[in-house]
C-alpha cells in the first residue's frame, strides 16, 4: 500500500486479534515518522526532503544555515547572479559606522553609511578592487571640517570642486564613476 505502512490481511480465527494488533501498532509507527501540520513534537525532518522540482508557497520566514539555489527570484523578477543578489542584500541591509581624525575608504564601506564624530579627512583611495557604482554615504555629526582628498591617481567629480561637507548633520554620497573617477554629491561646501 504506502511507504510507511503495509497492512497484514486478517484472516477468521484466533489470529485476527493478533493481525489487528500489528495493524495497529504499523499504523501508529508510520504516523510517528510524518510531520505534523499543527506543530505537535516530534515534528522535524530526518532526512532530506526532494520537493521534485515543486514550489513551497507561502513561506513567510525561511531560516536556514545555509541557502543553495539555481536562480532566485524577488517579487517575480529574476536575479541571474550572486553578484547581483549580494548588491540586494547589503542594499536592504545597510549598516553605519563612526569615524573620525583620518580615515581611508575600503571595498566594504560599501553601501554603509560613514559618521564623521569630530573633524575628519576621508582619502578616497586608488581604486584597485573597488568595483564601477561603489558608493557610500557620509554624514558629518560634528561641527568640526569633514573633508575629501583624492588619493594621486584619483579624480573627484563634485560641483564647483567642492570636497567638503557643508555643515553639521549634511550628507554627501560618494561614488566611484570610472576606474580613477569618484563623484561626490549632497550637502558640499
Amino acid at each position: 500500500m504506502g511507504k510507511l505502512f503495509t497492512p497484514q490481511d486478517l484472516n477468521s480465527g484466533f489470529n485476527s486479534n493478533a493481525s489487528l494488533n500489528a495493524n495497529f501498532n504499523a499504523i501508529e509507527t508510520a504516523f510517528d515518522k510524518t510531520l505534523s501540520r499543527t506543530g505537535e513534537t516530534p515534528n522535524q525532518m530526518e532526512a532530506d526532503l526532494d520537493m521534485n522540482g515543486k514550489t513551497i508557497f507561502n513561506a513567510t520566514e525561511i531560516d536556514v544555515d545555509t541557502l543553495v539555489t539555481k536562480v532566485i527570484s524577488v517579487n517575480g523578477g529574476e536575479i541571474p547572479n550572486l553578484e547581483e543578489l549580494e548588491f540586494l542584500v547589503e542594499s536592504l541591509t545597510p549598516d553605519s559606522k563612526e569615524i573620525s581624525g583620518t580615515y581611508t575608504l575600503r571595498s566594504d564601506d560599501k553601501f554603509r553609511t560613514l559618521i564623521a564624530t569630530s573633524t575628519t579627512e576621508i582619502t578616497i583611495p586608488n581604486t584597485a578592487g573597488i568595483e564601477i557604482g561603489w558608493y557610500c554615504h557620509v554624514q558629518k555629526a560634528t561641527t568640526g571640517n569633514v573633508t575629501f582628498t583624492p588619493a594621486i591617481g584619483e579624480t573627484i567629480q563634485a560641483v564647483d570642486d567642492s570636497n567638503e561637507i557643508l555643515e553639521q548633520w549634511g550628507w554627501v554620497s560618494v561614488i566611484k564613476l570610472s576606474d580613477h573617477t569618484w563623484g561626490l554629491v549632497g550637502n558640499l561646501a
